[in-house]
């Protein structure tokens, strides 16, 4: 191999190896799961109870307790998901317990 396409493929597996956006390495990117939330870190849907990942893994099965809250100990305006807050019109807001009957989440407060 000539000492530029050498180079050049040295350059390329460093910055390779140093990638670190997880989603780039899922097979299949569930970004808008249905009633949860994309987690990159896991390459899964997070989802709401009692939604549980369905073969395709996305949370469709309404099939109760699939291993408690993936927020538990989240940091609020940090990692914890948002959802527009029923009690006040036009608010989003943030937490680790997302409240019965709320199904859209979303990942950060400007997608809110």
């Amino acid at each position: 191999m000539p000492p530029k396409a050498t180079a050049l493929a040295a350059l390329l597996l460093t910055v390779a190896t140093q990638w670190t956006d997880a989603e780039t390495f899922c097979p299949v990117s569930y970004q808008e799961c249905t009633n949860g939330l994309f987690n990159a870190a896991t390459c899964k849907c997070d989802c709401i109870s009692p939604y549980c990942p369905d073969a395709s893994g996305d949370c469709l099965n309404p099939t109760g307790y699939c291993g408690g809250n993936p927020w538990q100990s989240c940091t609020r305006g940090v990692d914890c998901p948002w959802w527009i807050n029923p009690l006040k019109a036009e608010s989003c807001t943030t937490g680790n317990a997302v409240p019965p009957g709320v199904w859209k989440i979303h990942l950060t407060l400007d997608f809110c």
